[in-house]
């Protein structure tokens, strides 16, 4: 039987030489696998804005082999969800003792969609062997990861554990005579627990009740004196305060200060219900309270009736008339702003969709104020319907911006309000900075600089809301800041729907037309998802760039410059995608930039020179199942301008 020793000094004449696995092997018969000390040791975590997790610094001991992250945190990508369903991943360590990788390094192991999803299970064998760190759950069509979707599995020496030594002594007759006393004491010791439990109930009950009466009697009169004293109150049931003349505060500035002593407990909301009219306000109305998330602000109930017909448009470009015949004008009055959504029809009838002042109204004839500035002529339709909204409540915003959530704070709703801008020296309608939040509904946003705006890691919730007429961009998050706008129309604005630096935005079902720009962009790794959203009217549809991603499955775009493009390192998915009536391009992949569009549907690109899917500098289009009779450049499945490729094989 052969005998193994080790280590040893080598000699001139004798030399010893030994492998990495071998000082391991000497290692594992020492300590388990596992990690170092647990507190946050190479604990996951998330910054809840994005699709990544981190590694916090710490040790981990993998089969004999030592792992380290050192000062600062290691940030791992995970892969965009499911818009369907859910699934599992889970955040490893992996031992790769096979002679092409020889590492210990951290992975992202995907999990797969499922309606009740597992995770993923651990590679363990002679040259691979997983640690595993956390499981994460990454919910279906949800851009960015919450701490709760986040499973510690450090502490659990099935898939971890923490490092333990393996030497040991042999303590079982030790615990044997341990285990005979002890059950030769237990009948004894339980009768002794009895008895003095009994008694002490008894006793211990009657001094709580007693403590319990005095320090309720306290607290009801230091609460007596504080609410009388007018230092701090407490608002005990939720509560309406009407703001304008004649109501409880004149202006939205005048509530919010009256606010700021006072706390709203977690089951009550104070609501601040805006009059009907034209409120001017020269001050930024700013939220800094520490319970802004039950804090309400409300317009008027919104006049809500249907389209008829649209008639000829008149006048110029960032002034355009547009009569529309509603079914009833009832309570409408000049002046007021009117959402247009949903339209049906020929042409590009989106163009008329968006928030537009009401400059006449003549029985059923509405006629509204277009801003778009694309173009010196308005584009060609036919509207047969739509969603017609006349907000009551209008808020304009005389300094230029309008509503600032301080940072760290938050704000529960703002709803039914026209908010409108000076369109000069204008700021932001809406704005969430530093790690602020708040939620928007049905409102309208006009003539600012930015209309709704998050930045530096805040959240904004703005489903159903419209954003016209904005010098620069009608829906923007920025810098790690994310903004779920489910259903919001960005039109006439620099650009429609924009994430840049790091942000998201889940635009389902948006729309975003006539922008000066683009419709759907997204910069500097950020992501957006427009699934069945319509692009119309500007001068890229959906454009990524600079290692970002746009989910655009099902999408329409529809008369722009350029339909959909991908560039610097960036990924689209088109599937099912429309493309039609687009002046240059329908699909453009350049500078490594790719998109995936099986299944889309190519049609009428007006330029003769153009092609319907184009590649430049190892830019690549997948489009199997392609509809229709597109043109190629390159030619399909051949490598051209400059390493590109358009294929339609399926990979």
């Amino acid at each position: 039987m052969a005998e193994h020793y080790r280590f040893f000094d080598s000699t001139a004449d004798d030399e010893r030489v030994y492998t990495a696995d071998e000082f391991a092997e000497y290692f594992r018969r020492v300590l388990t696998d596992g990690i170092f000390n647990g507190g946050t040791n190479l604990k996951v975590e998330t910054n809840g804005t994005d699709i990544r997790t981190y590694i916090q610094p710490g040790y981990a001991w993998v089969q004999g082999y030592m792992y380290k992250i050192d000062t600062e945190p290691l940030y791992l990508q995970h892969e965009y969800p499911d818009p369907n369903l859910d699934r599992i991943d889970r955040v490893v360590i992996r031992l790769d003792k096979r002679l092409e990788h020889r590492y210990v390094r951290a992975f992202i192991l995907k999990g797969t969609p499922a309606s009740s999803p597992v995770p993923p299970l651990l590679m363990r064998d002679e040259n691979v062997f997983e640690l595993s760190l956390a499981q994460v759950r990454i919910i279906k069509g949800k851009s960015y990861i919450e701490g709760p979707q986040i499973t510690d599995e450090r502490l659990n020496n099935s898939v971890c554990g923490l490092v333990n030594s393996l030497i040991q002594a042999d303590t079982t007759t030790i615990f044997n005579q341990f285990q005979h006393w002890y059950n030769s004491r237990t009948v004894v010791y339980q009768q002794e627990w009895a008895d003095w439990l009994a008694a002490a109930t008894t006793q211990f009950g009657k001094e709580w009740t007693d403590w319990l009466n005095v320090r309720k009697k306290e607290w009801a009169d230091w609460f007596g004196s504080v609410q009388t004293n007018g230092f701090i109150s407490v608002v005990d049931k939720s509560i309406t305060y009407n703001i304008g003349p004649g109501g409880d505060y004149v202006t939205l500035q005048d509530a919010l200060h009256a606010l700021r002593t006072v706390r709203i407990p977690w089951n009550v909301v104070v609501t601040l219900a805006i009059k009907e009219g034209v409120h001017s306000y020269s001050q930024l109305v700013e939220v800094n309270h520490p319970d802004g998330n039950r804090i309400y602000i409300q317009g008027a109930d919104p006049i809500v009736t249907q389209i008829a017909t649209v008639g000829q448009v008149t006048g110029v470009k960032g002034e355009w008339l547009v009569p529309v015949t509603v079914q009833s004008s009832a309570g409408m009055k000049v002046g007021q702003y009117a959402i247009i959504k949903k339209t049906t029809g020929t042409g590009d009838h989106y163009a008329h969709q968006g928030v537009w002042e009401i400059v006449s109204i003549s029985s059923n004839l509405v006629t509204v104020k277009n801003l778009r500035r694309v173009n010196d002529l308005f584009p060609a339709s036919t509207v047969t319907g739509g969603n017609f909204t006349v907000l009551p409540t209008t808020i304009k915003c005389l300094n230029g911006s309008g509503f600032r959530i301080w940072p760290g704070r938050s704000l529960g709703l703002i709803k039914r309000l026209a908010i409108i801008g000076m369109k000069s020296n204008a700021g932001s309608a809406i704005v969430a900075t530093s790690g602020a939040a708040v939620d928007v509904s049905e409102i309208g946003v006009v003539g600012f600089s930015y209309g709704i705006r998050a930045r530096e890691h805040s959240h904004i919730n703005a489903y159903e809301t419209v954003a016209s007429g904005n010098q620069d961009i009608g829906i923007f998050a920025g810098t790690h800041s994310s903004i779920n706008a489910s259903g919001v129309i960005a039109t006439a604005n620099g650009y429609g729907i924009s994430a840049n630096d790091g942000s998201n935005i889940y635009a389902l079902s948006s729309v975003a037309s006539g922008n000066n720009t683009n419709g759907f962009f997204a910069s500097k790794n950020s992501h957006i998802n427009a699934s069945s959203s319509i692009a119309s009217g500007s001068l890229i549809g959906f454009y990524a760039t600079e290692t970002s991603s746009i989910y655009a499955t099902g999408a329409v775009s529809y008369n722009n410059i350029g339909g959909v493009r991908s560039r610097a390192s960036s990924a689209i998915d088109a599937s099912l995608a429309v493309v039609t009536q687009n002046e240059s391009y329908a699909f453009l992949a350049e500078d490594s930039g790719s998109i995936y569009a099986p299944q889309s549907k190519v049609s009428d690109t007006l330029s003769p020179s153009g092609a319907d899917y184009r590649a430049l500098r190892m830019g690549l289009i997948y489009c199997n199942g392609f509809v229709g009779t597109p043109t190629f450049s390159p030619q399909l499945n051949v490598e051209g301008n400059h390493n590109a490729m358009i294929t339609d094989r399926v990979v």
